[in-house]
């Protein structure tokens, strides 16, 4: 786990740390850094336990490093999974996020 502003960041994909959220557990937004090899639209999604889509955000991503905010407000407190897909679907990476 990485450090980013004095909470815990869940990284994934170590060898090349494509993304990471953080805070986690969060209270309304969260951020997604998201590594990209070129330019592409990003599709982010949080789905709840049963698996029913609850928020979907597309966002266009360039090479490098990306920051991108999600709100998290009006989701109950519990445990979700985030699904983030880019470069035309070749990357896609998953992640729990607990919500406070």
């Amino acid at each position: 786990m990485e450090k980013k502003s004095g909470t815990n960041a869940l990284s994934l994909d170590n060898s090349t740390n494509a993304l990471s959220v953080w805070p986690n557990p969060s209270h309304d937004i969260i951020f997604i850094n998201i590594v990209a090899g070129s330019k592409s639209q990003a599709a982010i999604k949080v789905f709840d336990n049963k698996g029913a889509l609850l928020k979907h955000q597309q966002t266009t991503i360039l090479q490098g490093s990306n920051q991108v905010s999600l709100d998290m407000k009006g989701l109950a407190g519990r445990t979700y999974h985030l699904s983030a897909e880019w470069n035309n679907g070749q990357m896609k990476k998953t992640a729990q996020v607990a919500k406070q």
